[in-house]
């Protein structure tokens, strides 16, 4: 019977150990199919989730934007009531739409414009009137207009030369503009037209649409369509291209999307009409027979857009972790080793045990893990399973709220303990919106710590649910937010102060403003010395209206001249500070009452971290009293002048009696300036009148006599000039304003000046700077008057094709005009040399006397014979020598030569 029973266990089969494992092997792997299935529908259902959420963004985006521009076309529609003539207007639109910044504010739109309703016989005296304008001279309405109304466009912007193609362009004819406009009118509200091409895209053919409102005459009724069509001025449109339109929004396109727009037209619209393409973000893109389209749609301007995006195949089957792909292969591997378990434990229970050994390591590595990620964090973790009643909090806790390990709250109810008793229902409330509105868990508490202060922390966290939407779990992280809540705390005390120190300068004006001129700060100091009321003043005015406006214009026309280009408006106070960082200067301001008060206002520009300019600040100290006080000395003074004056008039009176006669002619000779430009200035008035009038008759011989006399008189006004110049010089009455002066700079500025006189002759000026400084201190303006002069004879004497050189070179004067005087100063010398007739010999020495010109270049050459003289003047009171020569072959030279500091050595 032994023997039987050994036979009978040798004669078992061996599979029979694997029947277990390879049964839970099975049924466990069908297990995870399943899951894996029901995870990949999941996957599906959450990707068409992200999908819906992110098209209606994007349909939002898009929807806010017509919004945005159809604001700005309420504003233009508001502009062109108050503005309705083209033809006398046209400035206040270019001003308005200077003011514009569409590539920044209107991103999208691509042209917006005003035309004017007109009926068709009133088209010849719109287009005279119109091609009255300077730059309108071709003004021409097309196509030619077959209807009885029309409405040519007069006004584009941006003013540039492709938006300008559809001036004079009748918006009536074509059908779907025709349409929107009335559709504008009868709605008396937005219309937004159908696929157009914009006549600046007429050979690509790129899809485009407008927005138009009609403009009404606003003394004149509108309640009903015909009282509309009545009233109707004109219209205004904005002109897109839709691909541009759409690719400029911020939240554009997502590459996961193929996106088309169709047109779907307006409730009137036939049926049997599909809709019409507009835009396509991807046209190479083929979708497939399973492809996931999502449809929204956006009602605007009486039309309707259809917009369809198309699930590109790679987002329909992304994910960040293939978790079927992961489910199954886990599982299958997982299967494996349970399988493998089992076996190992049917048959080795040694085997088994060492290997559960090495499971509960791995465990505790695991659980190691966790700890230390949970204390390396500065955040806390906490985590509440409402299924099973755990409920963790890590140690980190502890730490931000100075606790000891034993003291530290472990659990949630431990923790809304120490929570301020006013925080405790904005816990609650986050609490409901998660619970039932499965909204993120986000809230800002005060918790008091160990020692009865309080931190702030932010909680967030998010909730795990069933099928049933019941949540089993809530997780997430608590952060210490004390430092940042604090330092905004201290920023707002901050601007609290900055406020209380601006008010508190009611003696001094301060006035911020943006980049582009917009009053942003305007203190009670301002309010005080200039009438205005801040709420009046910031955003909405700049400084301009402050100033005195005669004061503004003649500083407008000095910067002109200083920059070589023109300074208007708000550009006059900021040029030198954009340069200089900061400038200080006497300026008038004129308060809301109208009086003139007198001010030293610096000005500064500010800068933003990157060193851009992001507005300017202005400090005004009330200097009326100053300027009195300075007057009265001023007379003070005079009169002690006088005194020893007086005292002093006994001696060398032979050379006094000289210098009273010399005198006495130089004064006579002002005043009788003086009284010459009086009628000269009515002589070019009139004849100014007359050229106006007599270009619009046939008269020429007329034209030519007011033309002569226009010149005559310019030329006499310019011999008054010198006479005057001159006779100040001699008197010792011309004041020179010293400043340090880069020569080259200043020939620079001549010679763009004289641009135009010397490329009639063709002339080329070679200019050759040996000096390694160029600076000088002089009167810039006289030192200008002096370069010109000279730069204008050489012009007017070179030959056709000439060239004339100029060169500055280190020179040196003597000290002083006494024998003890030795030594040199430093100077520079400019020499002008031109390839003209030259000068005789004999006329080099009088070549400077008043009223002398050279035999060779009087005839034909025009002038009176002071300009040289003037200039001898002005550089004799810099202190400086000018003289004349002949070049070797042909032409004259003059040489220049200043002291580098000129007031100092006429000090």
């Amino acid at each position: 019977m032994s023997q039987t029973r050994i036979t009978t266990r040798i004669s078992r089969p061996r599979w029979s150990r694997w029947l277990l494992p390879a049964l839970v092997f099975c049924v466990l792997t069908v297990a995870v199919f399943i899951l894996a299935n029901e995870q990949r529908k999941l996957h599906e259902v959450e990707n068409e989730a992200a999908a819906s959420i992110e098209t209606a963004a994007s349909t939002a985006s898009i929807r806010e934007r017509l919004k945005l521009h159809a604001q700005f076309l309420r504003s233009l529609q508001a502009f062109a009531a108050a503005n309705p003539d083209p033809a006398n207007n046209l400035q206040a639109w270019r001003l308005f739409a200077r003011n514009i910044d569409v590539t920044s504010n209107l991103t999208g739109l691509f042209v917006f414009a005003y035309a004017p309703v007109i009926h068709r016989h009133e088209a010849d005296r719109l287009t005279a009137q119109i091609q009255q304008q300077s730059d309108r001279a071709n003004f021409k309405i097309f196509p030619p207009i077959e209807d009885e109304t029309a409405a040519p466009v007069t006004f584009v912007a941006p003013d540039a030369p492709l938006q300008r193609k559809a001036i004079g362009f009748n918006l009536m004819s074509e059908k779907i503009r025709r349409e929107v406009i009335e559709s504008a009118v009868i709605n008396q509200d937005i219309g937004l037209s159908g696929p157009v091409i914009l006549i600046y895209d007429q050979e690509t053919k790129r899809p485009g649409f407008i927005l138009a409102q009609g403009s009404f005459h606003p003394g004149m009724p509108i309640n009903n369509i015909e009282e509309r069509h009545k009233a109707l001025t004109g219209v205004v449109v904005l002109g897109y291209r839709a691909d541009d339109f759409i690719d400029s929004l911020k939240r554009g396109v997502s590459d996961h999307f193929a996106l088309q727009v169709f047109d779907d037209g307006s409730a009137n619209r036939s049926s049997d009409q599909p809709p019409q393409l507009i835009y396509d973000s991807d046209p190479n893109f083929q979708p497939g027979p399973n492809t996931h389209v999502i449809h929204h749609e956006i009602d605007f301007g009486g039309r309707n857009w259809i917009l369809n995006f198309r699930v590109r195949p790679e987002l329909a089957g992304s994910t960040t972790l293939d978790t079927p792909a992961l489910i199954i292969g886990t599982g299958l591997i997982g299967n494996t080793l349970l399988a493998l378990l089992i076996f190992y434990l049917t048959t080795h229970r040694e085997r088994a045990e060492r290997y559960a050994r090495q499971l509960t390591t791995d465990l505790a590595k695991s659980e190691e893990r966790f700890r230390l990620a949970a204390k390396g964090t500065n955040d806390v973790l906490w985590d509440q399973n409402l299924e099973t009643g755990e409920d963790y909090i890590s140690p980190r806790l502890g730490e931000i709220l100075d606790f000891s390990p034993a003291e530290a709250p472990r659990t949630s109810s431990e923790f809304i303990t120490l929570i301020h008793p006013e925080d405790e229902t904005k816990r609650v409330v986050a609490l409901r919106k998660l619970l039932h509105d499965n909204a993120p868990y986000d809230v800002v508490l005060r918790v008091r710590n160990r020692h009865g202060h309080w931190h702030w922390l932010r909680i967030r966290g998010d909730a795990v649910r069933d099928t049933h939407n019941k949540v089993l779990r809530m997780a997430g992280s608590l952060s210490d937010i004390s430092e940042l809540h604090h330092a905004t705390a201290a920023i707002q005390a901050a601007d609290l102060l900055k406020q209380s120190v601006l008010d508190s300068a009611t003696e001094v004006s301060i006035i911020a403003t943006n980049s582009s001129g917009l009053i942003s700060v305007f203190n009670r100091g301002a309010e005080k010395m200039l009438g205005y009321r801040a709420s009046d003043i910031v955003g909405q005015e700049t400084p301009v209206i402050l100033h005195l406006k005669e004061e503004v214009e003649a500083r407008s026309i000095e910067l002109s001249d200083l920059f070589g280009r023109p300074i208007r408006g708000f550009e006059t106070f900021t040029i030198v500070a954009q340069t200089a960082t900061s400038e200080q200067r006497e300026w008038t301001y004129v308060s809301k009452d109208g009086e003139h008060i007198a001010v030293s206002l610096v000005i500064t520009a500010l800068r933003d971290m990157t060193g851009e300019i992001s507005g300017y600040l202005g400090v005004a100290v009330d200097i009326t009293r100053q300027k009195a006080a300075e007057a009265e000395l001023l007379q003070h003074r005079d009169h002690l002048q006088e005194l020893v004056a007086l005292r002093t008039a006994s001696l060398d009176k032979a050379l006094v009696q000289a210098r009273a006669a010399n005198q006495a002619k130089s004064e006579f000779l002002a005043n009788m300036s003086h009284e010459l430009r009086t009628p000269m200035h009515a002589i070019l008035s009139f004849s100014e009148l007359g050229l106006r009038r007599t270009t619009e008759s046939a008269d020429e011989k007329l034209k030519q006599y007011f033309s002569r006399i226009s010149q005559s008189a310019e030329r006499l006004l310019n011999l008054i000039d010198d006479l005057l110049d001159l006779s100040k010089l001699e008197a010792g009455r011309m004041e020179l304003h010293y400043s340090q002066t880069n020569l080259l700079t200043l020939i620079d500025l001549v010679l763009s000046q004289l641009d135009s006189l010397a490329h009639r002759r063709n002339l080329t000026f070679s200019i050759d700077a040996c000096a390694e400084a160029t600076n000088v201190s002089v009167d810039m303006k006289r030192i200008e008057q002096v370069i010109h002069n000279l730069l204008a004879n050489s012009i007017k004497f070179s030959p056709e094709n000439g060239i004339i050189q100029i060169t500055i070179s280190p020179s040196q004067l003597p000290r002083g005009r006494r024998a003890q005087d030795s030594g040199f100063i430093e100077a520079i010398s400019i020499r002008i040399a031109d390839s003209g007739v030259g000068i005789p010999e004999s006329e080099l020495e009088s070549i400077f006397d008043k009223f002398v010109q050279s035999s060779s270049t009087k005839t034909g050459a025009g002038g009176t014979g002071l300009g040289l003289a003037i200039c001898q003047e002005i550089v004799t009171q810099h202190r400086g020598t000018i003289t004349a020569a002949n070049n070797i072959g042909s032409g004259a030279c003059f040489t220049v030569t200043l002291p580098t500091n000129s007031e100092q050595e006429t000090t």
